[in-house]
């Protein structure tokens, strides 16, 4: 809905792009990582709203930090469900289901 313009939609994605800004900022600043990667169903969300994102990082991070690398990766459900397989039969295989 956000794609196509909806208003009510752009507001509520755009608060989310930037509170997920917000949460990377702050643990980046715990972590220190060289690159964040935002991945699962609402990653697209990052990638439509990237300036909103970089607004809340820069919202909680000191302007003399280190910029963070954020990449945002494609959801791929099919991912997802084989490394969900991969739990089951590890479990399965040591006796714990």
């Amino acid at each position: 809905m956000a794609t196509a313009g909806d208003t009510d939609a752009v507001a509520l994605c755009a608060s989310y792009a930037r509170r997920l800004g917000r949460l990377l900022g702050m643990a980046a600043a715990f972590t220190l990582p060289e690159v964040v990667v935002i991945a699962g169903e609402r990653a697209a969300i990052a990638t439509l709203f990237e300036d909103e994102v970089q607004q809340g990082v820069a919202a909680v991070r000191r302007a003399s930090a280190t910029p963070l690398d954020v990449v945002v990766r494609e959801h791929d459900r099919a991912e997802w469900a084989t490394g969900a397989a991969t739990l089951a039969l590890r479990a399965r295989v040591l006796g714990e289901l």
